[in-house]
């Protein structure tokens, strides 16, 4: 967050008994407090890209982007979507978990617009390509039923959204255990062919 304070203003803004200007006053964490951070202290890491992720060159593909934005308006409705790296991340060197999913499915009345984002956990390799997983799934399930939905959001049956919504969620998460069991699977036998005596 960039500092909202007038150059050469005092922070509090305020006089002395004496007349004089008073000097800069203890920080908080508050919007338009003449702070450049949120939060209960400054960040550890600088908030600017430090390190890339180590490259695989023949999976160039699993590259992910630092940075994310997208945009789209509608009408008086403007949509706004960023994801990016945090700042540890960006001092280790490890790519940004978090992955962005924007989508129009149909047009006109019918248009419905997706905007999904998940999280994978930190530290963990691969985190990045679950979270991508989840939602590419949840966009094929919302796409592929989105008229439904579009009535039922113009309709405001908010029992018929919240129940599917929860049937979709529970069907992600069993496709990422599945995944990740798939994984873990392939990483076992792979430590076998390698560790396996030979004669």
């Amino acid at each position: 967050m960039v500092s909202t304070e007038e150059p050469g203003a005092a922070a509090d803004g305020g006089l002395r008994e004496d007349g004089g200007l008073r000097g800069p006053g203890p920080r908080s964490a508050g919007i338009g407090a003449g702070i450049d951070y949120v939060g209960d202290g400054p960040p550890t890491y600088e908030a600017e890209p430090t390190a890339l992720p180590a490259a695989d060159p023949d999976d160039l593909g699993d590259l992910v982007a630092d940075t994310v934005l997208d945009g789209a308006r509608y009408g008086t409705w403007t949509l706004r979507a960023a994801s990016l790296r945090g700042d540890s991340a960006r001092y280790r060197g490890e790519p940004r978990r978090d992955f962005l999913l924007t989508a129009r499915f149909g047009s006109g009345d019918d248009a419905l617009l997706l905007v999904a984002m998940a999280t994978g956990a930190r530290a963990t390799p691969g985190a990045h390509r679950a979270a991508a997983e989840a939602c590419a799934w949840i966009g094929r399930a919302v796409g592929r039923s989105h008229r439904r939905l579009a009535e039922d959001i113009r309709a405001a049956r908010r029992g018929d959204l919240k129940s599917g919504l929860h049937r979709l969620t529970a069907r992600s998460l069993g496709r990422l255990l599945s995944l990740l069991h798939i994984l873990r699977r392939r990483r076992i036998e792979s430590c076998t062919s390698r560790c396996a005596p030979h004669h």
